[in-house]
């Protein structure tokens, strides 16, 4: 195998397969058929940090794959068939999740997947994630619950700002201030020609039914927010309302609200929290589906 082979094994993330951009897939030795969990990262985190959310997820569904998606401005700039195009390797694997799941026993069982995203940079890629697979899959895809960590957020221009300044490295945020502000002017005058705004968008499409439904095809979704009064990048009411919004609709909601922790920290600020939080999501779901007969 060339050693330009994107499936080659890669050490950003030891022992994940490197499938597509910035896209990464860990199986474990014991793999459980239909078992998997999706992490869409903040912008511009850096895999020490979202090597600790793996690590939980290690712990707390050892027989899962794990897909983790990272986020960077490039793409998150990038018109939306670009972003879903870059998504393609993941769509895949999810689609063979839940391919492989409905084949791989006597009785029908859905797939457990949970899909976990952080920041709005991660609640995009999510939300390109979910639409592209609507496309592909034909159907709503089947959730054991999403967990929404610091997100989502409505455009605040200058906590957009300084969540985008700050997914650059040091050297690069004196130079790249003007650039933020540069894109995120060009947002606003996309947005005043008539434009949906993306993270209206993404607010709609997490709680969207032709995207999301639950693992089971019945019964009701369920959804995690975890996050804080003190975030300085995402406004906790925004987080608050959409909570409010999806209990509208009927789903199972946990709030789970942390005490000074900053945005996407509260795993390091409370680690027992988070961990019981994503925990209870996981364990939620999965039963076979009754027969019909």
């Amino acid at each position: 195998m060339a050693s330009s082979d994107i499936t080659k094994k890669t050490s950003r993330f030891p022992g994940f397969e490197h499938i597509g951009y910035r896209t990464w897939l860990y199986t474990p030795e014991k793999a459980a058929a239909g078992e998997l969990v999706i992490i869409c990262s903040w912008l511009g985190a850096r895999p020490k940090y979202i090597s600790k959310y793996v690590a939980l997820y290690q712990r707390i569904a050892p027989t899962a794959q794990i897909l983790v998606i990272e986020s960077n401005i490039a793409i998150l700039a990038s018109p939306y068939q670009l972003q879903r195009d870059a998504l393609k390797p993941a769509v895949n694997i999810v689609r063979d999740t839940v391919l492989l799941a409905a084949t791989s026993l006597e009785t029908p069982i859905p797939p457990k997947m949970l899909l976990h995203t952080f920041s709005n940079g991660g609640a995009n890629t999510a939300t390109q994630l979910l639409l592209a697979l609507r496309k592909k899959l034909r159907e709503p895809l089947p959730l054991t619950g999403l967990v929404l960590d610091s997100s989502p957020a409505r455009v605040r221009y200058w906590r957009a700002h300084r969540a985008m300044l700050f997914s650059l490295s040091p050297p690069s945020r004196v130079p790249g201030t003007v650039a933020v502000h540069v894109m995120l002017g060009l947002l606003y005058a996309w947005i005043g020609l008539g434009n949906e705004d993306p993270a209206r968008l993404t607010r709609r499409t997490l709680l969207d039914d032709s995207a999301v439904q639950p693992d089971g095809g019945d019964g009701e979704t369920q959804v995690c927010y975890l996050y804080s009064e003190t975030d300085r990048m995402t406004h906790w009411h925004d987080i608050w309302d959409h909570a409010r919004d999806a209990r509208r609709k009927g789903w199972n909601v946990e709030e789970v609200l942390f005490d000074g922790s900053g945005h996407c920290a509260h795993l390091a600020q409370d680690e027992l929290q988070y961990s019981q939080a994503v925990q209870r999501m996981w364990n939620r779901g999965r039963m076979p589906k009754e027969s019909k007969l």
